[in-house]
């Protein structure tokens, strides 16, 4: 379980913003975007080893630590759908001004 979460985890944090960000925002300024998303993303790398330490010191287990995760990925994965209807909005507003 572990193994597939890490790559599915890798996949999502180096391919996923590429993709994501041409589509929704186009292809001008790709690398900022990208760049800006890859760095939101590393931020909360970051702040997930801690909590996990955290959480595993608090409970002698990751089993915690694996439901914060799951939860978040929940979370992360409703925003990801949800912001291509808004970017098509914002991309039809952009166009019509």
């Amino acid at each position: 379980m572990a193994a597939v979460s890490f790559g599915v985890g890798t996949c999502m944090g180096t391919i996923t913003p590429t993709i994501a960000a041409s589509k929704q925002f186009g292809m001008a300024d790709l690398g900022k975007v990208t760049g800006t998303i890859t760095s939101l993303e590393m931020v909360g790398g970051t702040v997930v080893a801690i909590v996990s330490g955290v959480l595993f010191d608090a409970t002698g287990s990751f089993a915690s630590a694996w439901i914060v995760c799951l939860a978040c990925s929940v979370v992360m994965l409703v925003f990801l759908l949800a912001s291509e209807p808004i970017a098509a909005k914002l991309r039809a507003s952009v166009a019509g001004e």
